[in-house]
């Protein structure tokens, strides 16, 4: 099975959907694409989204991700760059991993070790482009008891039965 290494913040500013939303709603919405629009394929393709920063940034929600197959690495003292190099020089089957970038040095350096390459849009592909979940949920504020209110309202202003 394929394992891809994702270059997370690469992604994140690759997606216009993304631009000016608070970092952690980017890492979230692009972890809830990964879920569920499945670009890797399937859940038994492993998923690893590097990201820079300190792991004290990363809540639990991102802990219980196992059985989508997905694991977050935070960088601490190393560059999400950095770390996917050295990631890529120590693999023992590379032909196996898939890394999705579109940093030009990350994809040079990973494939001078073998690693197979993705462009941001090779991996999202175009109609599998993460749909913002703010506007997802407006279109879904009314449930069944509030459809039925207002039914129920409208019919009773205007005398329908």
């Amino acid at each position: 099975m394929p394992c891809y290494i994702l270059d997370g913040y690469n992604i994140i500013n690759q997606l216009k959907e993304f631009i000016n939303q608070p970092l952690c709603f980017q890492r979230e919405e692009l972890i809830k694409f990964l879920i569920q629009e499945k670009p890797q394929g399937s859940y038994k393709n492993k998923v690893v989204i590097i990201f820079d920063g300190n792991p004290e940034v990363a809540t639990n929600k991102y802990k219980n991700l196992k059985n989508y197959n997905i694991e977050i690495i935070f960088t601490t003292y190393q560059t999400a760059d950095e770390k996917i190099k050295q990631i890529a020089k120590t693999l023992k089957n590379p032909k196996d991993f898939i890394v999705v970038s579109n940093d030009k040095e990350i994809r040079n350096y990973v494939r001078y070790y073998g690693v197979k390459v993705l462009s941001v849009k090779e991996f999202i592909k175009k109609d599998n482009k993460p749909k913002s979940q703010h506007k997802v949920k407006e279109k879904f504020n009314f449930y069944d008891k509030e459809f039925q209110q207002i039914n129920y309202e409208i019919k009773k202003k205007f005398n329908i039965s």
